[in-house]
């Protein structure tokens, strides 16, 4: 699954890489944030159930993008929009049956 969202691997190093207080927009940190789900799931998840597969990629999608806007100096609206772009990430990405 990970080889699915490798294209948003780049976008995961710009956010990693980034400053505090740098401006990240709600779809860099969503494209990185599903990235690094993909590779948490890939870790340690059985893969044959895709409802399963949905859930744990949004919560490790939401716990990221937590994690850098502490980290980052973002705010509320930015953690929301970012969140809201990686559920549907994740779901074009199941439902697309990549």
């Amino acid at each position: 699954m990970s080889d699915v969202f490798a294209v948003y691997a780049p976008d995961y190093e710009k956010v990693m890489e980034a400053d505090h207080n740098a401006q990240l927009s709600h779809e860099l940190l969503a494209r990185a944030a599903v990235y690094d789900a993909a590779k948490a799931y890939e870790r340690g998840q059985s893969k044959d159930d895709p409802a399963q597969a949905n859930q744990l990629l949004e919560a490790y999608s939401a716990a990221f993008i937590d994690r850098i806007v502490e980290t980052k100096g973002l705010d509320f609206v930015d953690r929301e929009g970012a969140k809201h772009e990686a559920r549907e990430l994740v779901e074009q990405h199941l439902a697309d049956g990549r």
